[in-house]
């Protein structure tokens, strides 16, 4: 019995990381296609950065979720020092938290924060 509940939390957490991945995906190949500097996948000393995206003036890191919340993202990007790589950078840094619905197959918030 409880071998049967661990083997569903594990489907149930694959499900989740590939439905995020596929989100993911998608918005790398929208800032791609609109010929922006995107980057996934970033590692960093406290994990992996989902997305940074950068132009001549503008820095910014983000954080997906699926069927999370906006401020679990940011506390991610800030728990994790994923904006130190770039805080001696010449741009203006935003962090953002996405959130995709696995209802709704869509954004369903996003929240951004600047001048940190």
């Amino acid at each position: 019995m409880q071998m049967m509940r661990k083997k569903r939390t594990e489907a149930k957490e694959q499900s989740i990381a590939r439905f995020e991945r596929t989100y993911h995906l998608l918005v790398h190949v929208i800032f791609q296609m609109l010929s922006v500097d995107a980057r996934s996948e970033i590692s960093v000393a406290g994990g992996r950065i989902d997305m940074v995206v950068g132009t001549h003036r503008f820095l910014y890191v983000m954080e997906f979720k699926l069927d999370g919340t906006t401020q679990e993202a940011l506390k991610q990007i800030d728990d994790k020092g994923y904006l130190l790589p770039w805080q001696t950078d010449h741009r203006q840094l935003y962090k953002i938290g996405i959130v995709f619905s696995s209802l709704d197959r869509n954004i369903s918030a996003y929240e951004y924060q600047t001048n940190l």
